[in-house]
């Protein structure tokens, strides 16, 4: 294999470092120059910090049509139920599998949700599916087919571990079409099988890869199935292939395919002499081999540091370039991506030196899935973690160089969490209409739920308080329309992020309707803040005002 050589990472430079929700931040300190604006400084500042403890730093983000004010928390037991990956259907439903709390253990989980977040009906049991194998089953990965069926690839253990591929109808019943009554069980050894990501090729052909194991050590595995679920046996040997990278043990995460046929895999290698882990790529020709013109006999390895690094996501590009992405380090951890040119190489002219490294944390902070959206920026999700007990839902946009984009979210980057709440989403798809879908798992203790996250690819300019007791939105000429649930009269006032009062009003407002609130001069483009005091309470809001 062709081995990438980084500079020092103990000289590296870490962008876009941000703290989890609810650790210390530092806030603005605008200038007050009147008793009003001070006491409605209060107020924000009391609110916003409680905003800011909440996870709701990135709420001009989410999108307010989806869940809750763009979130959805599905328990489907009192247990753990959760999402590992998600994909976007062209109807606008979205799906997750995972696993959830059965028979003693674990079984996979299937679910479909409307395009508002609403679970739908109309798929399995009342919007999700489950299948019992052995006691500790896990899907990993799902893949849609062109008549709407769903594949499903994972783990599943119980006297020794096998990989597993289900094929699920459109309407969340296993294919009786498929395999064994909708199910592939892969039992290559005697020791820990696995699945880790699917792909379906345009042929309906279904590429998998995993963990396979040669009899002495574990390597990067890699088949084809048909459509039927049989192994294909014009690829790799009878249907599958699996080697080593490294000298030591090694295993594949995702999986990518190019137009042209070629897949490109992505996972992890281990050299046992120094403990180290690295980022491992492969490139396969349509038949199954490894592609030579690719880094060295079709593979690289990319060393981000000298401990534990990982990736687990890949992506091509159009013009055949690859970005990967994992995690790097354990403490401190970061977000990282790195770029290779058609040949295997690295693109210097991405990032530093083809890599780039965003949030920087502690174990486990890692990206868990790459997307590309339709101007070429790189969107990548996971996990942010600043101690043991902080995990938030990460995501970061990157331009198609490898810089932090200023111009989304907080510098680049959005981070929903709640202190004491253990919340990460490892899986990211993108709608049509640009925005963004997050999937993964939220809560506490042993009561864990299926998280999804909706944001906007813009911010917009709609907001909303936690109680739902009012909502807001920015008009084209720049007035506010304002909606109460309530029915008297309100207090209003707009301050700048720089603490200007910008105005100040009242008005009656009737349960349901929207009162306008205007301006004589629209507001300058950037951050500003509203105060809405009623006979019901007080709250405030941030809202961005664009040109």
């Amino acid at each position: 294999h062709m081995k990438v050589t980084l500079p020092d990472p103990n000289a590296r430079t870490v962008i876009g470092q941000r703290p989890l929700p609810g650790t210390r931040s530092t806030l603005p300190c605008p200038s007050l120059t009147s008793r009003s604006q001070y006491t409605a400084m209060i107020r924000l500042l009391t609110t916003v910090a409680c905003l800011s403890t909440l996870g709701l730093a990135s709420a001009q983000w989410l999108d307010p049509t989806f869940g809750t004010g763009g979130l959805v928390a599905t328990s489907l037991n009192a247990g753990y139920d959760g999402a590992f990956s998600t994909l976007v259907q062209p109807d606008g439903k979205i799906v997750i599998a995972g696993s959830i709390a059965g028979n003693g253990g674990y079984d996979f989980l299937v679910a479909r949700y409307l395009s508002d977040g609403a679970l739908d009906t109309g798929f399995g049991t009342g919007g999700f599916t489950t299948h019992h194998e052995r006691a500790q089953d896990f899907g990993r990965d799902v893949a849609l087919q062109a008549d709407g069926g769903l594949v499903v690839v994972g783990t599943s253990s119980g006297g020794g571990t096998d990989k597993v591929v289900m094929r699920f109808t459109a309407d969340g019943d296993l294919d009786p079409s498929f395999g064994n009554a909708g199910v592939v069980i892969i039992d290559d050894s005697a020791v820990d099988d696995a699945l880790w990501a699917v792909a379906v090729q345009p042929d309906q052909r279904i590429v998998i890869v995993g963990q396979g194991f040669n009899g002495t050590l574990r390597t990067f595995y890699i088949a084809r199935l048909n459509t039927n679920g049989s192994f294909d046996p014009t690829f790799g040997n009878s249907g599958e292939y699996e080697h080593l990278i490294g000298n030591d043990f090694c295993w594949a995460q995702d999986v990518a395919l190019m137009d042209d046929g070629r897949i490109v895999v992505v996972g992890t290698t281990y050299t046992a002499g120094i403990s180290a882990h690295d980022v491992a790529v492969a490139r396969y020709l349509a038949t199954g081999a490894l592609d030579s013109g690719f880094g060295t006999a079709g593979t690289v390895v990319i060393p981000w540091s000298v401990v534990t690094d990982g990736a687990n996501a890949i992506a091509v590009l159009m013009d055949g370039s690859v970005l990967v992405a994992g995690s790097e380090g354990i403490n401190p951890a970061y977000v990282t991506a790195s770029k290779l040119l058609p040949d295997g190489t690295l693109d210097t002219d991405f990032g530093v030196n083809g890599t780039v490294r965003t949030y920087t944390g502690v174990s486990p902070t890692r990206c868990g899935a790459i997307a590309i959206d339709a101007s070429d920026r790189i969107l990548l999700a996971g996990t942010a973690a600043q101690d043991g007990t902080q995990r938030g839902s990460y995501l970061c946009r990157l331009t198609s160089d490898g810089v932090l984009d200023p111009s989304f979210g907080n510098s680049g980057e959005l981070i929903n969490g709640t202190p004491g709440v253990y919340e990460e989403t490892p899986a990211m798809a993108l709608q049509a209409d640009g925005k963004i879908v997050l999937a993964g798992i939220t809560g506490a203790g042993t009561a864990i739920d299926v998280r999804l996250i909706r944001y906007t690819d813009a911010a917009i300019t709609s907001v909303r308080p936690l109680d739902g007791s009012f909502d807001m939105l920015i008009a084209d000429d720049g007035g506010l329309e304002l909606r109460s649930l309530n029915t008297g009269m309100v207090d209003y006032r707009i301050i700048t992020s720089s603490g200007q009062l910008l105005k100040h009003g009242s008005v009656f407002t009737t349960s349901g309707a929207r009162e306008r609130i205007t301006f004589e001069d629209r507001p300058s483009p950037g951050l500003h803040f509203i105060t809405i005091t009623s006979a019901y309470g007080s709250w405030t809001a941030k809202f961005m005002v664009q040109h």
